[in-house]
């Protein structure tokens, strides 16, 4: 069998196409007897690609814009899935090809762009919203790492269910390096114990909600724990007005996304985490958390319900219930505990390994039953 992958270096930024690219090396590896394709529009390092039974193709040009975009896969693709004589295509994203007859396969982590949020890339949001309906119908499945996202896709495009397979997202393996961990809270804490928040593009506008709650309790509590809040971009002097004239400045530290190397560290070092997202959208940074069992407050919606189970605990966004739930975690050591059981046995259930053969599964069941 043959399966090409419209994938990336690990390092790129789009999550799909990371995803892909750790799906199916591992896939290479464990299938020897198999070819798989890796196919890019942005150079690929070829020490990247270890296994022998993988072939990576530059496949130019670059996807800069919309029209090479709908170039690229609906001209340049079918071609090189031909030459191939390639059995399956896992896209990346949403978008396939119109144009091919091979059978393709939509990964979808989140339906963001169903939303009437406005997101950073509104523009492709539209798009992704405008063609959804083709795309679904023309994939030979629809994968989806949320179970969420299910019923959601029913409503827009009834009488597929056939075709939605879900398949877990991958909780990575990670050790903690304690001494590490020690020397980044004396650093940047004091010492002191912190909760940390993800401030990202899903819930921005929530650090005020998150600030406030945060005050409450302080207030109620007296304590020395802190809030790191760690940032996807540069917005520490937007985030928040007249933040000097904040009461617990002190104990509230900014981490921008240059610390890239002491990001997991914050996130292995955390009492525990918070996530307030308004939008329902997968940010993987947000995920690792699981990789070193750091209990978590989200939000309360279907999606945050599905990825993090009984792993967390749950509030709207609103600076009451927040702070309860702060509170709860940080007097409650036997609710806490449990939250990271919970955690530890997420990440055993949902290894980078059992994820990539999941995968596997859907593409060897779909050639029985083609």
């Amino acid at each position: 069998m043959t399966i090409a992958v419209h994938t990336c270096i690990p390092a790129d930024t789009d999550p799909s196409r990371a995803f892909n690219y750790g799906c199916f090396s591992l896939l290479a590896s464990r299938y020897p007897e198999h070819h798989f394709i890796f196919i890019s529009d942005k150079p690929f390092p070829e020490e990247q690609v270890q296994q022998k039974n993988i072939n990576s193709v530059l496949l130019g040009p670059s996807i800069k814009n919309r029209l090479l975009q709908y170039y690229w896969y609906n001209f340049k693709l079918p071609r090189v899935l031909n030459r191939y004589n390639t059995d399956h295509f896992i896209c990346s994203g949403l978008e396939c090809s119109l144009r091919s007859q091979v059978p393709q396969h939509i990964i979808l982590h989140d339906l963001s762009f169903l939303g009437k949020h406005k997101l950073p890339a509104a523009s492709e949001a539209a798009y992704q919203k405008r063609n959804f309906r083709k795309f679904i119908k023309q994939a030979a499945s629809v994968i989806i790492t949320n179970e969420s996202l299910r019923e959601k896709i029913l409503e827009q495009i009834p009488g597929i269910s056939d075709k939605i397979k879900y398949i877990n997202n991958p909780v990575v393996t990670a050790t903690i390096d304690d001494a590490a961990i020690t020397k980044l809270k004396e650093q940047h804490t004091g010492g002191n114990e912190y909760f940390l928040a993800f401030i990202t593009g899903a819930g921005k506008k929530n650090i005020m909600i998150l600030l406030k709650a945060f005050s409450l309790f302080k207030k109620r509590q007296l304590s020395n724990m802190q809030l790191v809040l760690l940032l996807t971009g540069d917005e520490e002097k937007k985030l928040v007005p007249d933040f000097n004239n904040y009461k617990y400045r002190e104990q509230v530290k900014m981490i921008s996304r240059e610390s890239a190397a002491e990001r997991p560290l914050f996130i292995a070092g955390a009492y525990a985490a918070v996530y307030l997202p308004d939008l329902e959208l997968y940010e993987p940074e947000v995920f690792q958390s699981m990789s070193y069992h750091v209990p978590m407050i989200a939000s309360d919606n279907a999606f945050c319900r599905s990825a993090f189970g009984e792993a967390a605990l749950y509030c709207n966004n609103d600076v009451q219930q927040v702070a309860d739930q702060l509170m709860l975690l940080y007097k409650d050591e036997n609710r806490r505990n449990i939250l990271k059981q919970h955690q530890q046995r997420l990440a055993a259930e949902r290894s980078a390994l059992d994820t990539a053969e999941k995968l596997w599964q859907v593409l060897t069941t779909a050639d029985e039953t083609a």
